[in-house]
């Protein structure tokens, strides 16, 4: 058995560990985020709330949201990603239409580890 299948979080945190230590990567952990910032449709940052308060990010290259499978919708939806209709409800600047967003959650109640 090798070690990724026992211990796949020691593989992520090494990585995040290398990511961590490159100049060009920021990596921001135990923050909420409130909203992606975009210009027209490119992401440029992140309004997030952490410890310190509320902070805004700007990305120089990309954005990486990763916050699991009910809060990215989420995030999209409060960042103007979603379908319009909704958007247009809660007076959200549309960023992208796109229906999809937020639906079709399937739950994987009996899921196995290995």
């Amino acid at each position: 058995m090798s070690t990724l299948r026992r211990r796949p979080e020691a593989l992520l945190q090494q990585r995040g560990i290398r990511a961590k230590q490159r100049p060009c990567a920021s990596i921001i952990t135990e923050a909420l985020v409130q909203k992606v910032l975009f210009n027209e449709t490119t992401a440029t940052g992140v309004k997030v709330i952490t410890g310190g308060g509320a902070h805004t990010t700007e990305a120089k290259k990309e954005v990486i949201l990763s916050c699991g499978a009910l809060n990215t919708p989420k995030i999209l939806e409060l960042s103007g990603i979603g379908n319009k209709e909704i958007l247009d409800r809660y007076r959200i600047s549309v960023v992208v239409d796109n229906s999809n967003v937020g639906e079709n959650l399937q739950d994987q109640l009996m899921t196995g580890r290995y």
